[in-house]
């Protein structure tokens, strides 16, 4: 078991700089992304604007929804 998975659901609104692309949230969704040489548990995506969204985790890896929408090219 990995120290950053927690049985708690953390939601998380999100709003980025650029609109979100079906392609970014998909991504997000799978858990394809690598931080720290492992990937992230897969995630519940739903957008709520052309540039918000919420997220919902069931880690919490140090700025990890900054570092996943970084991967993507989002601010």
């Amino acid at each position: 078991d990995r120290e950053d998975v927690s049985e708690i659901e953390k939601e998380y609104l999100v709003t980025t700089r650029q609109h979100l692309r079906p392609q970014h949230l998909r991504t997000l969704a799978e858990g394809s992304i690598l931080l720290d040489g492992s990937p992230v548990l897969p995630a519940q995506v739903r957008q709520t604007a052309s540039n918000k969204l919420i997220i919902v985790l069931r880690e919490g890896r140090n700025r990890q929804i900054r570092r996943m929408c970084g991967h993507l090219g989002l601010q």
